[in-house]
């Protein structure tokens, strides 16, 4: 489940709470109405049971000491449990987690967890206390999601490691035939093959980061952005690329370089390919109250409006390039726990902000 349907289930977890403590208080305080010309009060309609019924994710509402009261079918299926203990049916640690947080908490509580049924099952859980005393849980199955990405996984693998071998052939052909004085054809050749290089390159970093474990050590971010600036000066004019530090010449933060240097060189080598040929580029690094921000501006095309919003996907592409760029900026960035957002405007430029979150030396 991604980033956009957590906080969707985060409200509608705090909506249903708010809605259920309003009814059960107008039920408490109100007396039956009655319609004109009727003796008896109306029926208050059932409109839990209504949306149990029909959302599409497992519904349960829970007493103080954590037993089922009322659960959809969805919810009773998943967890093999009608009434007594949730934990009863599926024995599962992140559950046993889950519930000790919820009952420790006055916030709404959101966590992932994997159920044997018997294959396992990943679920996202999302609960809150209501003030009528117990809670109110809802559980999305996110095993499907998990499932296609890891074949994708394997396929990514795959077909990078099946294309090294063919590539290198092809090299060592082009060689021979330039040797010949096919000059012309050897450099369209060459161009398409370098494309198909990138392409399987970038896509064995993407594979590597998915499964990187983040490292913690203590980095000097401004020594990193000087070493990265002299690696892409030689492509732009002298005075073109500009670095912008703090006052004080060390900036420490703790974290892993391998996913640094991975979200940051894309970011720099799409303002260097797409910055127009007198443009200007500017590398900033601040310093925030919670958080260390790489800033990367440059005077290029931009990005159209219609297109911004797929800048992150996977092999989107504009103007060449492998498409994987700013889709390996994300999930380094994501990695090291902090968040990277774009603004473009066409013709104008992009600039692109790292939020590293604030780290102390002492975490190492």
């Amino acid at each position: 489940m991604n980033l956009i349907e957590i906080f969707l289930a985060l409200g509608w977890v705090l909506w249903l709470g708010s809605l259920w403590r309003h009814r059960r208080a107008s039920m408490n305080t109100a007396g039956p109405k009655k319609i004109s010309g009727d003796t008896e009060p109306s029926p208050e309609p059932d409109w839990i049971h209504h949306w149990m019924r029909h959302t599409r994710e497992a519904v349960l509402f829970l007493d103080e000491r954590l037993r089922v009261k009322r659960a959809n079918d969805l919810a009773k299926r998943m967890f093999g449990v009608d009434r007594g203990y949730l934990w009863e049916g599926r024995r599962s640690p992140d559950l046993f987690t889950f519930l000790r947080d919820l009952q420790e908490s006055e916030e709404a509580v959101i966590r992932s967890a994997t159920l044997r049924d018997p294959e396992p099952r990943w679920l996202v859980l999302s609960g809150i206390r209501l003030a009528e005393g117990g809670y109110l849980v809802l559980a999305a199955d996110d095993t499907r999601i998990r499932v296609l990405e890891e074949h994708q996984t394997r396929l990514m693998r795959q077909i990078s490691h099946e294309l090294r071998t063919p590539i290198t052939n092809l090299r060592a052909s082009l060689e021979l035939l330039e040797e010949k004085g096919a000059s012309r054809l050897v450099q369209i050749f060459r161009r398409n093959l370098d494309r198909l290089e990138r392409l399987v390159e970038a896509l064995s970093r993407m594979q590597t980061l998915e499964e990187w474990t983040a490292r913690k050590e203590t980095l000097d971010l401004a020594q990193i952005l000087r070493t990265l600036v002299e690696l892409f000066e030689p492509r732009v004019p002298e005075g073109m690329l500009m670095l912008e530090l703090p006052e004080r010449q060390v900036a420490r933060w703790v974290g892993d370089r391998f996913l640094l240097e991975s979200a940051l060189f894309p970011v720099l080598d799409n303002a260097v390919q797409f910055r127009y040929p007198e443009g200007r580029i500017w590398v900033r690094l601040m310093r925030t109250e919670h958080a260390w921000e790489i800033e990367v501006e440059d005077e290029g095309r931009g990005i159209s409006p219609e297109w911004i919003h797929r800048v992150w996907e996977p092999f989107f592409q504009r103007d060449g390039g492998t498409g994987l760029g700013l889709s390996l900026v994300r999930t380094a960035v994501a990695q090291l726990g902090g968040e990277v957002t774009l603004t473009s405007r066409e013709g104008y430029g992009t600039r692109v902000v790292l939020r590293l979150p604030d780290t102390r030396e002492e975490e190492v």
